[in-house]
């Protein structure tokens, strides 16, 4: 008899999941496939696109964001209706990869299951709708579904969704990632609609550029509910030529959304929060970048090592010991622990960074820029701090998202110095090529002591010259005197943005971290690790690494010089 109840239990409740789940697919497919918009079910292309290679008769996007105690749910959408116009569109649209169940990895320390939900249907020229059975039809692959669509043909339109929804849970503050992306796509839009829901503790910065819609409130006559859209109609296809920045040009939106789950998390999450949830954030002010970058921007503490390095030096002048310490930091902060990386990475050993002694990382442009102007004013050299973005990323006037920011520190010396955060072979005065010539918001300080910056102006980046970058290939050839062949040798000379690359490529971390090991002083991760057994290993495992990172890189060389010269053998 128990068993029995006990088997009744489980059928019960496989059999209300099911329903369930059941429901839930049929809540959706109605969302979107029997929508009130008078766009949702056009069939009609506007005479200007007749010889497009397909066309987007409604696109519809979504984002809702919720929570329910300590429990935060992301849903995101988008349903295309496309009319395919020749054999490439019935080609591109007629398989689908997609998952059903995948992991989020959002919130604190949690790792939720999230679920997939996807439908597709065809419509024929002549008006039949055939919805495609996916659970029935899909293949399932290693880690996702696969789904062919059969008997496509020209004139078809091709109706799909696809539906996430990721639970998870925050205690505190949570960002998610932003959305910044040109309206239009690959291929002309007759009509597009945005639709946004929030609720209390959820902040949205958005913002149209370059003549996008504005977004729109919905009344929902509830204080802690919102709902948002944005329509558009007639976008052309993106073209994308080169030297072409899309977010500069186009029509486009920036969007990100915060949450917090209190005021007092609010600060926090280190962004240019709206003041309240039911206000939309679209502009940052001057006075939004002092504040922010007041905050985030604050002194390192002790930097004993670097004052160590400087006791027994002495310089000519404060830019003498500026692009000193930029390089000793580069080798202290990063190139000494790129051992460790590779340690890490091929798993030779569990937590390699323990074993360093005095273990100290530059965790990005923030940290960076807290610790070089801690070195700067314990010496009272003079300085700046720069707030740039990428010129892909569009004018510094439509700043809106942090993560867009680049932190760079203007030294005031007799020839100014820009200092960025370092990278293996970044050299002091490196400015990204992106961030060239671009406006940007310089911070300063009316009294050098202040512990805050009270003073934000325009500024501008300098720009470099063409003879600044350039790259010399010298090719000295020899015919060996029976024709039987030739010896070459080729030389590359490159300066300014083309060097880094190359760097990389040429150099592998044992040709310039022991040189700089010896030049500063410093230990490698082999002689911190304990016990002459493991220590034995790791240097055997680490120059074997050594090996067969110079044998890839000579056979990478050989292949670049037989496609380049178009040889079939090299000795």
């Amino acid at each position: 008899m128990k068993i029995t109840i006990k088997i009744g239990i489980v059928l019960l409740l496989i059999t209300s999941n099911i329903f369930a789940q059941g429901k839930k697919t049929e809540e959706i497919k109605d969302f979107f496939w029997n929508s009130k918009d008078k766009q949702s079910n056009t069939i009609e292309i506007p005479e200007k696109w007749q010889n497009e290679s397909a066309v987007i008769l409604y696109k519809n996007i979504n984002y809702a964001y919720h929570k329910f105690g300590k429990k935060v749910t992301y849903k995101t959408s988008v349903r295309k209706r496309i009319k395919l116009l020749d054999k490439n569109a019935v080609k591109e649209f007629s398989e689908f990869n997609f998952k059903k169940r995948f992991y989020s990895n959002r919130g604190n320390f949690t790792r939720k299951a999230s679920k997939m939900y996807f439908g597709v249907k065809v419509i024929k020229a002549n008006g039949k709708e055939i919805e495609i059975d996916v659970d029935k039809e899909a293949v399932k692959g290693d880690d996702k579904y696969k789904l062919a669509i059969s008997n496509l043909e020209v004139g078809d339109i091709i109706d799909y969704y696809f539906y996430s929804i990721e639970p998870f849970i925050s205690k505190y503050s949570y960002s998610f990632e932003p959305v910044e992306t040109p309206l239009g796509e690959e291929y002309p839009t007759v009509f597009l609609k945005m639709n946004l829901e929030s609720e209390n503790d959820f902040f949205i910065n958005f913002k149209s550029i370059n003549g996008a819609p504005k977004l729109k409130e919905i009344p929902t006559g509830k204080k802690n509910s919102r709902k948002y859209v944005l329509e558009a109609k007639d976008i052309d296809k993106n073209e994308f030529p080169r030297w072409y920045f899309p977010l500069a040009e186009l029509p486009s939106i920036k969007m990100q959304v915060y949450f917090a789950r209190s005021e007092s998390y609010e600060r926090s999450t280190a962004a240019f929060l709206p003041e309240k949830e039911n206000i939309i954030k679209s502009n940052v002010t001057e006075n939004d970048i002092l504040v922010l970058y007041n905050f985030k921007l604050d002194d390192a503490g002790k930097i004993k090592n670097i004052q160590k390095y400087l006791a027994d030096k002495n310089f000519k002048s404060n830019e003498e010991k500026v692009i000193t310490v930029y390089y000793y930091m580069r080798h202290f902060y990063l190139n000494r622990y790129i051992e460790g990386i590779f340690v890490e990475k091929l798993k030779m050993l569990d937590f390699p960074f323990m074993n360093y002694k005095d273990f100290n990382y530059i965790r990005g442009e923030q940290h960076f820029v807290n610790v070089f102007t801690t070195f700067l004013k314990s010496n009272k050299i003079p300085y700046k701090i720069i707030i740039a973005t990428k010129r892909y990323n569009g004018k510094i006037e439509n700043l809106l998202i942090d993560n867009n920011v680049n932190l760079l520190i203007k030294v005031n010396t007799k020839n100014p110095l820009y200092v960025t955060a370092f990278e293996p072979h970044t050299t002091i005065s490196y400015i990204n090529p992106y961030l060239e010539g671009t406006e940007v918001y310089e911070l300063s300080k009316t009294k050098p002591k202040s512990s805050k910056f009270d003073v934000i102006k325009k500024g501008k980046l300098p720009v470099s010259k063409y003879t600044d970058n350039e790259m010399q290939e010298i090719l000295d050839v020899k015919v060996k005197p029976d024709f039987s062949g030739f010896e070459m040798a080729i030389t590359n000379k490159l300066k300014g943005h083309l060097k880094p690359q190359e760097q990389s490529d040429r150099l592998i971390f044992s040709d310039y971290v022991y040189n700089e090991y010896k030049k500063y002083n410093s230990k490698s991760l082999v002689e911190f690790i304990k016990g002459k057994k493991n220590k034995a290993r790791i240097k055997k495992e680490i120059n074997a690494l050594i090996a067969k990172l110079k044998k890839n890189q000579k056979e990478f060389f050989e292949n670049q010089i037989k496609s380049e010269l178009d040889l079939t053998e090299l000795n």
